[in-house]
């Protein structure tokens, strides 16, 4: 029988890698035209609100999926700061 929890779970945190590691791959690219450093490229808006929400949905996703108390305290945090952070970012920026 397959856990379908499980596997929501682990979609999630999938498809928040997919969109970081998308994110990094087109900043990389416009990075390289531009003559910029990546850093830079990637505190750009769309940019930086990509890797936010990528890394919510990473450290969600694996949060739920977390054996132990302290591993899902840690990706919680982490979850909730990069949470912050996206809120932030997106009330600064309105």
């Amino acid at each position: 029988m397959i856990d379908w929890v499980y596997v929501g779970w682990s979609a999630l945190w999938i498809v928040g890698l997919s969109l970081e590691l998308t994110v990094i791959s087109i900043a990389y690219y416009h990075s390289g035209e531009n003559h910029q450093k990546l850093g830079q490229v990637l505190g750009d808006r769309g940019y930086q609100l990509g890797v936010d929400l990528g890394m919510v949905l990473f450290c969600l996703g694996l949060a739920a999926l977390a054996g132990v108390l302290w591993q899902r305290l840690a990706w919680g945090v982490l979850c909730a700061g990069f949470a912050v952070n996206l809120v932030y970012f997106l009330v600064k920026n309105r």
